[in-house]
């Protein structure tokens, strides 16, 4: 602070003797006028000048699934009457039939339980690797007509499949339902299966030709080559069938359904 020759200091020579306020509040009114334009400028400027970017909230993550993340399974009777279901189980399924023992008992292919008409019932993996063939009304084997599977595999952490299988015979109308994918067949009949997606048609145990058929009614007819649409088999060679007989990979978080249509 400096002083006057009167011993006034710089502060006290700017204020009026009539305001009883401090004099040091009262220096703006003693400032040059470029100052005080340029000080106002620098107020106007600070209040239009654009607020820097705010950090925006991180995307929100796609909600989880209803089943933790992992395929679902199930069986669903559409027929208009009860049904006996039979899982058998693929030698790389890490579900087993004392796993499900609540609800499905032993038998010798696997394990069974009872259907009523328009029920369903979970086939539970909880997230572990899935595969199995599925039957209605009697297991799968040769005997009368034969029998035509639902076989899928889920969560086995590589390609998971799906197909319906009459290389044994067919014996009931079914279908599978595939979330976010197309529905296979349905079955209708045992000469049914050809030029429908998703089947194996009846003994043709490589899709487009009868190689090797299992049942004893069925003869071998056409070859890996092509052919086999003459056999009552699907269109196409081995590798590139036409419609395709199993369908891989399945969409992610998928749920599988092997439909009872008619007994």
């Amino acid at each position: 602070m400096s002083f006057d020759g009167d011993g006034a200091s710089g502060d006290e020579r700017f204020a009026s003797p009539r305001d009883p306020r401090p004099p040091g509040r009262w220096y703006a009114r003693a400032m040059p006028s470029r100052l005080l334009r340029l000080a106002v400028g620098l107020l106007v400027f600070a209040a239009c000048k654009p607020s820097s970017p705010q950090p925006q909230p991180a995307e929100a993550a796609p909600p989880v699934s209803s089943s933790g993340g992992h395929a679902t399974a199930r069986v669903i009777n559409a027929s208009d009457a009860g049904t006996m279901v039979y899982v058998s189980f693929g030698a790389d399924s890490k579900v087993h039939p004392s796993d499900w023992a609540s609800f499905c008992a032993r038998v010798p292919s696997g394990c069974a339980f009872p259907l009523d008409a328009g029920a369903e019932h979970a086939l539970p993996a909880d997230g572990k690797a899935l595969s199995v063939n599925v039957s209605f009304d009697q297991p799968g084997s040769c005997a009368g007509s034969g029998i035509d599977l639902g076989e899928f595999t889920i969560n086995s952490g590589a390609y998971d499949t799906a197909d319906i299988s009459m290389v044994n015979g067919w014996n009931a109308d079914m279908e599978v339902r595939v979330a976010g994918s197309k529905t296979l067949g349905p079955t209708a009949g045992p000469d049914s299966g050809a030029g429908s997606y998703g089947i194996y048609p009846n003994g043709c145990d490589i899709c487009v030709a009868r190689q090797k058929p299992p049942c004893p009614w069925q003869t071998p007819c056409g070859g890996p080559d092509g052919g086999g649409a003459a056999c009552g088999c699907q269109g196409g060679t081995q590798y590139n069938p036409s419609p395709v007989c199993q369908v891989t990979p399945l969409p992610k978080d998928s749920d599988v359904a092997v439909v009872l249509l008619r007994h």
